[in-house]
C-alpha cells in the first residue's frame, strides 16, 4: 500500500501527461501506455468537477511542455506554479497546496485500483488456461 507522499508523487507523474494522453491515445501502439491513458481518464472521471478544474489549471493548461524524442511528441508538461493557480482561483498558496494534495491522493488511489483490474483478469484467465491444458 502506498503512503500519501507516494500517492502524491504518482498523481503528479501521471497528471503531467494529461495533454499527451488526450492527443495521442488513438496513436499509441504500446498497449501498456494505452492502458495507462485509459486508466487515467477513468480515474479522472470519478473526481468532482471542481477537483478536475483545479488539476486542469495546474497540469492541463500549462504552457510549458517537454518533448519526448521517442514519441516525437510533447509528452509531459511542467505544470503551473502554485502561485499562478492561487492567483487564478483567488485562494492562498497554502490553500491550493492543501487542496491539490487531497485531490491527488484521491486520484492516485482510484488510479491504482483501476490499474490493478487487468492483472486480476489476467491471473484468472491464466489459471483457467492451465486447468484446460
Amino acid at each position: 500500500m502506498m503512503n500519501d507522499k507516494e500517492q502524491v508523487r504518482l498523481a503528479t507523474f501521471i497528471l503531467r501527461r494529461w495533454q499527451f494522453y488526450e492527443l495521442n491515445i488513438n496513436k499509441m501502439k504500446n498497449n501498456f501506455h494505452k492502458w495507462q491513458a485509459i486508466t487515467f481518464f477513468r480515474a479522472l472521471q470519478e473526481l468532482e468537477k471542481e477537483e478536475v478544474s483545479l488539476l486542469a489549471r495546474m497540469y492541463y493548461k500549462s504552457p510549458t511542455q517537454l518533448y519526448n524524442k521517442w514519441y516525437s511528441a510533447f509528452e509531459t508538461c511542467k505544470g503551473a506554479s502554485l502561485e499562478e493557480v492561487a492567483e487564478q482561483t483567488g485562494k492562498t498558496v497554502t490553500q491550493v497546496r492543501s487542496e491539490l494534495r487531497v485531490i491527488k491522493i484521491k486520484f492516485a488511489k482510484r488510479y491504482n485500483e483501476l490499474s490493478n483490474e487487468p492483472k486480476k483478469i489476467t491471473l484468472i484467465r491464466d489459471k483457467t488456461n492451465e486447468k484446460g491444458a
